[in-house]
């Protein structure tokens, strides 16, 4: 069997204070900033991993709340994100947005956010070649709740 996802595209945290996470990545991890609205998100990267930091947290995470903002699966091709999205429509799957749109740094990435049984934000991402997704909204992606 083929597999549906391709890992982790990128991991995205909720933080009380954007500049703050954004110096412990950078300065104690390593992490590059390659992207920024200054106050509202960071965007780190280590070369592999990804992580988005979004200043929507009014509280500091603890055992007893949650700290992750969504995670983002990678889709091999646009023909799997369409697959995805069946298969959530099939199961009754809240979708937000209400269907596959562009999204991201440049208006290029395809994705499908929707939610586990216990509300946990997820999304199936997938950059998109050339002339793949014309034709589709751009949705409020990462920074809408």
């Amino acid at each position: 069997m083929s597999h549906l996802t391709l890992g982790v595209h990128h991991v995205g945290l909720s933080v009380t204070d954007v500049e703050r996470s954004k110096s412990f990545y950078r300065d104690i991890l390593g992490f590059e900033i390659i992207g920024e609205n200054p106050g509202v998100f960071a965007f780190v990267s280590d070369g592999t991993t990804m992580i988005t930091l979004w200043q929507t947290g009014t509280e500091e995470a603890s055992f007893s709340t949650c700290g992750l903002h969504h995670l983002a699966f990678r889709a091999p091709d646009f023909n799997s994100m369409q697959d995805i999205e069946r298969r959530l429509r099939d199961a009754g799957v809240p979708i937000q947005f209400d269907a596959l749109g562009l999204h991201g740094r440049e208006g290029r990435l395809i994705g499908l956010f929707f939610y586990d049984p216990d509300g946990i934000r997820l999304e199936i991402a997938y950059e998109a070649q050339e002339g793949e997704g014309n034709g589709l909204p751009v949705i409020g992606g990462c920074g809408s709740i």
